[in-house]
């Protein structure tokens, strides 16, 4: 089997709550994060889902049930639901709508659940080095890898994962750091003049990947209501650019007709 389907995300495992009894985890691979956490937790059941037949075969050997589907395509809402813990390890990157199936997966699982989610930060410096050279080749392993339809960043993560009703906190990064040669520090010299604070800056380019833990907004929180109240949203802004990616573009603003001041 390919080396692709045998490793291990241990800030991932290690950014799992201890207390789950129902967790699915989409893209399982061959089931050696479940089998790990089940050495320690015996009564949780673990559930997989994964495209690979091989994968998947080898995955049944160590979880509870295991799932050969296409989570874009097949129907999610054959399963049981009521999961208290969802894992996505480096899947959404390779999602054509993640948008849409985190906002499923909010539908399947308990009031109190949570998710884990380890995605690869785009905004690396490695990649910017490529941009500069004007050479975007793909490679068959890594944040350039060809099977990648979605890109993030810290901070387009956290807003996919909020507009999809999920609250995320950054757990733990996998980081690579930006080296001390002239080119690394002339582009810290110009994250720095677009308003970033250094450490911010060091710490966008520095991180390869993130592990970010989420919880889910109360539901009486995102309920619809008849007729909303009026309100308005006032911003601090130093970077206005970053205004219009992020805040002008939230769901739930424009639909209840809030003033944005910056």
């Amino acid at each position: 089997m390919s080396a692709y389907f045998n490793g291990l995300n241990q800030k991932l495992f290690s950014a799992l709550p201890a207390r789950a009894r129902s967790v699915l985890e989409l893209g399982c691979a061959n089931g050696r994060l479940g089998a790990k956490y089940k050495q320690s937790h015996p009564e949780t059941r673990w559930t997989g889902i994964e495209i690979s037949t091989d994968a998947a075969r080898e995955a049944a050997h160590h979880l509870d049930a295991v799932h050969v589907m296409d989570v874009e395509s097949d129907n999610l809402s054959a399963l049981p639901g009521g999961y208290d813990l969802v894992v996505l390890g480096d899947l959404l990157e390779h999602m054509k709508n993640p948008e849409r199936l985190l906002e499923r997966l909010f539908d399947m699982t308990s009031e109190t659940a949570s998710m884990v989610i380890c995605l690869p930060n785009m905004g690396h410096v490695s990649v910017l080095h490529r941009l500069l050279a004007g050479d975007i080749s793909y490679d068959d392993a890594g944040l350039l890898d060809r099977t990648h339809l979605r890109f993030y960043s810290a901070s387009s993560a956290f807003k996919t994962i909020l507009d999809a009703g999920w609250l995320p906190d950054l757990r733990d990064t996998y980081d690579v750091p930006i080296a001390e040669n002239k080119t690394d520090q002339l582009i810290m010299m110009a994250a720095e003049s677009m308003g970033l604070p250094s450490a911010t800056a060091r710490r966008n380019l520095s991180t390869y990947q993130m592990v970010i833990q989420c919880t889910k907004w109360p539901l009486e929180n995102i309920t619809n209501i008849d007729k909303p109240e009026r309100f308005s949203v006032i911003i601090p802004v130093t970077r206005p650019w970053q205004t219009e990616l992020n805040i002008k573009r939230s769901p739930g603003l424009a639909e209840v007709q809030a003033e944005v001041i910056c």
